[in-house]
């Protein structure tokens, strides 16, 4: 494996606070099948788009969530995203979101969507739930047309945790170069330096849509998470929190984050961002309450329609996230396995290394930069496992 240490020292500018988890696979036959990235048709000149895909168990169902990141320096008129479903599942639901995403339906034991992607952005994310199968038996192939064109095939990376109880969140002074699990709240969080100045212990709990905010705090919007942070007393830096979203989403989307006080829900000034797998919203928090992370309503996927005999149903626009490549800031890896997003103030970035192992990292600015600090988990079945149930 890369010296993950390395790369975060060398290629993180402008950035004070980076923790990171790794994902390692359980066996060298799970390693093996969890190899991503394998272009059918390489390119000298033409870097090809790195696909991203996570699953994660929603009761005894699997969603699984395909990203798809564009190269800086081409655009895909024509993408056509397929995924091979493990052996006896059946598909429950698909999501779609035109114009960017058109699904094409399932068939012999694969489903399939065409879209279209700028350059420089995310497309996805390409969204199905099925009943049953081995988890580990998907695989993704994604082509695109010319010239000149492609292919990309890319085999599942990480499973998530599924959503859980609160769970306890221990803030050392010192912050942490780990991103921390908490518990098995399915809840995952960057403790960076300051945040407390004598050690602390929350409690950090996902919760459902019961405690959203009205619509009429912020019209047109969708709650995308909601998390509670329950602690001691505020905090001198924000701690972030990788919230698990309600429905895959855009990755890059802008979240605006809201805080229940005393005064009813006000929004606060620190924003959030969809992690690249689309399955995770980053959320700063840095005081005790509830918090509720705001999505603009276009970025809602809309059921697709799995009989062919159905009518179609038309999904709302969605546009597309930006990478952080396009701010000039919080690039940190910049290698053809890594992708990224950022806030727009660019405070915040969170990248995904596809590896194999899926290593996540969670980046804050500070007043004083240095490099950033890098760690590989080892312990398996804390955050997701990378292996078969």
């Amino acid at each position: 494996m890369r010296s993950l240490a390395r790369r975060g020292a060398t290629a993180l500018v402008g950035l004070t606070s980076c923790l990171v988890l790794g994902l390692v696979p359980s066996s060298p036959g799970v390693a093996a099948r969890s190899a991503g990235q394998e272009p059918a048709a390489p390119s000298a000149t033409v870097t090809a788009p790195l696909p991203l895909l996570t699953a994660r168990p929603i009761g005894d169902r699997w969603q699984y969530s395909l990203t798809l990141a564009v190269p800086a320096e081409r655009r895909l008129d024509e993408v056509r995203v397929e995924l091979t479903l493990p052996v006896g599942s059946e598909v429950v639901e698909a999501l779609e979101a035109r114009p960017d995403l058109l699904w094409l339906g399932a068939e012999n034991g694969r489903v399939a969507w065409r879209a279209a992607a700028p350059a420089n952005s995310y497309v996805g994310p390409f969204s199905v739930t099925v009943r049953g199968g081995q988890v580990w038996a998907a695989e993704a192939r994604v082509a695109w047309n010319g010239p000149p064109g492609g292919e990309v095939r890319a085999s599942l990376v990480a499973e998530l945790a599924p959503v859980g109880p609160a769970a306890p969140l221990a803030i050392a002074a010192q912050g942490s170069a780990a991103l921390e699990s908490v518990g098995d709240s399915g809840v995952l969080a960057a403790v960076p330096s300051g945040a407390a100045d004598a050690p602390a212990t929350w409690a950090v709990r996902v919760v459902g849509s019961e405690a959203d905010p009205p619509p009429s705090v912020e019209a047109g919007s969708w709650w995308a998470a909601a998390v509670e942070a329950m602690g001691p007393s505020l905090l001198a830096v924000p701690v972030v929190l990788l919230v698990p979203a309600r429905q895959p989403l855009a990755p890059g989307a802008e979240v605006r984050v809201y805080r229940e006080s005393d005064r009813g829900w006000e929004q606060t000034a620190a924003r959030g961002v969809v992690a690249p797998d689309g399955l995770q919203v980053a959320i700063p928090v840095d005081v005790p309450g509830l918090y509720a992370a705001a999505v603009p309503g276009f970025y809602r996927l809309q059921p697709a329609p799995i009989d062919g005999s159905a009518v179609v149903r038309l999904a709302v626009p969605r546009a597309g996230g930006q990478r952080c490549d396009a701010f000039g800031s919080c690039l940190l890896a910049g290698e053809a396995t890594a992708a990224n997003v950022c806030t727009v103030d660019r405070g915040l970035c969170v990248e995904q290394d596809a590896g194999p192992p899926l290593v996540t990292r969670v980046c804050t600015l500070q007043e004083t930069p240095r490099a950033c600090a890098a760690q590989t988990a080892t312990t398996l079945g804390t955050v997701s496992r990378a292996g078969p149930g």
